[in-house]
């Protein structure tokens, strides 16, 4: 018995199960594992004779949940059983097809979206419309609409409008240029709250060591002492029955004994005014 009749060695099928909305990622895992193993002819070739079929049949079997199988309850060969899944799953995911297109045109990211995470998204709906409808989407037309569903966000504004006057990307040169752009405006918005945040910390040491001047005004200069007037009590404690004005309450004024001819006079501001009387004469002259 050659290699092509040789029975299948028992390796289990551990990638995803056929379910009602899964049918490319299951479709992409089973065709893999049949590839490795050597029998992937089974299911694509109506008119292979291999003698391992029935092994294939029983492990496309084992791949299916319990909901699927009676979809292939007509079929005697894993390739007539595979178009028969086939054909269910693509009709389905034909009547969201519509419904898939409109999602993928009305597509807005959102600020709270990294770039990487959105274009992942619009690839997403890209291969579900293109297994949907059998219907793929062109470079240009996801270009454009990735960068349209892009340009509300203010910071990558001037991006998009340099991308869409420039040549055209593909997938990949796109998702870098975006990841680029991103990292540039995440850049300059940390140095713009670098400035602010050396103020605050400056302001808040200067607001630790400044002791303020009491004998200071507000423009820094040496405010004089205002007179201070004194009550008729006080002013008698000090030996005076008048209410003087003094500059200072710890020093007193000596007294000298009016001259020949003077008189003393009320206070005059700060100091004492001594007046002369010329002899014979109503005339006073101050000395």
């Amino acid at each position: 018995m050659g290699p092509a009749h040789a029975a299948i060695s028992p390796v289990k099928y551990s990638g995803p199960k056929l379910g009602k909305s899964n049918w490319t990622a299951f479709e992409f895992a089973f065709k893999m594992h049949l590839k490795g193993l050597g029998v992937l002819g089974a299911v694509e070739n109506k008119e292979s004779k291999d003698l391992r079929m029935d092994n294939v049949f029983s492990l496309l079997v084992s791949a299916l949940e319990e909901s699927q199988l009676p979809l292939i309850y007509d079929a005697k060969t894993p390739n007539q059983a595979w178009i028969l899944l086939e054909d269910a799953h693509r009709s389905r995911n034909a009547q969201n097809l519509a419904t898939l297109s409109q999602e993928f045109r009305k597509a807005k990211m959102k600020e709270s979206q990294t770039v990487l995470e959105f274009v992942l998204y619009m690839e997403e709906l890209d291969r579900k419309i293109k297994a949907a409808g059998n219907m793929e989407i062109q470079d240009l037309d996801f270009f454009v609409t990735t960068l349209n569903a892009i340009e509300h966000i203010p910071k990558f504004k001037v991006t998009v409008e340099c991308l869409l006057n420039g040549p055209l990307l593909s997938k990949s040169e796109l998702k870098a240029r975006l990841q680029a752009a991103e990292q540039r405006v995440g850049k300059s918005a940390m140095k713009e709250k670098e400035p602010e945040t050396a103020l605050r910390a400056d302001g808040f040491r200067n607001r630790r060591h400044f002791k303020p001047k009491k004998a200071q005004d507000h423009a820094g200069r040496k405010r004089k002492h205002l007179p201070q007037r004194m009550s008729a009590v006080n002013a008698g404690k000090r030996g005076t029955g008048l209410a003087a004005v003094g500059t200072n309450r710890n020093r007193t004024r000596p007294r000298k004994s009016p001259g020949v001819g003077t008189m003393r006079t009320p206070w005059k501001g700060n100091t004492f005014s001594r007046v002369r009387r010329r002899p014979g004469s109503d005339r006073t002259m101050s000395g």
